[in-house]
């Protein structure tokens, strides 16, 4: 069984002007983002693997006021060995919840790899 986490923080100066209106803005964004995963190996042949992700975006869209814009992503996967091939699917799913703007965003993802292993 293998564990992991992690946290980063980015933090971003925006500045932008806006001709029409002949103003300057600035602005100081802070990103937070926690991720957890764990991977499965019962033997050789196989593992599983999941994972959750968290960003708290703090979004200053065109510096005028803020949208917060919290992001969840829940991550699954299996791989398969077999000779010289490696079979591997991740499966996500995700969900964007915004304080202003009208309507979430979800997603749901997948992707399947075919891997030749050389020796």
């Amino acid at each position: 069984l293998l564990a992991s986490a992690e946290y980063v923080m980015n933090r971003y100066d925006i500045e932008a002007s806006d001709y029409g209106a002949s103003l300057f803005r600035t602005a100081d964004v802070t990103q937070n983002i926690g991720r957890f995963g764990l991977e499965y190996r019962p033997t050789n042949v196989y593992s599983f693997r999941g994972g959750v992700e968290y960003v708290d975006y703090l979004v200053d869209r065109w510096i005028k006021y803020p949208v917060n814009i919290d992001s969840y992503r829940i991550t699954g996967g299996a791989e398969y060995h077999t000779g010289y091939w490696a079979v591997e699917l991740e499966l996500a799913y995700g969900d964007r919840i915004h304080e202003y703007l009208s309507g979430d965003r979800r997603y749901l993802g997948g992707i399947l790899y075919f891997t030749r292993l050389v020796r």
